[in-house]
């Protein structure tokens, strides 16, 4: 029976001692442990505004949009073109192509053959 009441009691002081710790901790602001991910700064990078990798990709952005603008262009621009006429010949075109063929209209045919 006392060797059950010293577990008891030697169990009781411990969750003090643990609940005290997160007192303390919740008392400086953190109330959780950081994770591996998460740095100290916030997640910022020299500058405070830019990872690492962010400010190299506006730094590679910037260099291109001053030395080299119509590679950037092209490389923006075909990209989006693509999507573009993508999204008209998949989702746009046969909606309106159905709506023309259902007015009866001139057999619905649009310019462009496609």
């Amino acid at each position: 029976m006392a060797k059950r009441q010293k577990e008891l009691e030697a169990q009781k002081k411990a969750q003090q001692k643990e609940l005290e710790r997160r007192r303390k901790l919740a008392a400086k602001g953190g109330s959780r442990p950081a994770s591996r991910g998460e740095r100290s700064s916030g997640g910022k990078g020299p500058l405070g505004l830019f990872s690492l990798k962010g400010l190299a990709l506006f730094v590679g952005i910037g260099y291109l949009y001053v030395a080299q603008r119509e590679l950037l262009l092209t490389l923006t621009l075909k990209p989006v073109l693509f999507v573009l006429r993508t999204v008209w010949v998949l989702a746009i075109k046969p909606v309106v192509r159905k709506l023309l063929s259902s007015k009866g209209g001139g057999g619905g045919e649009l310019p462009g053959g496609y």
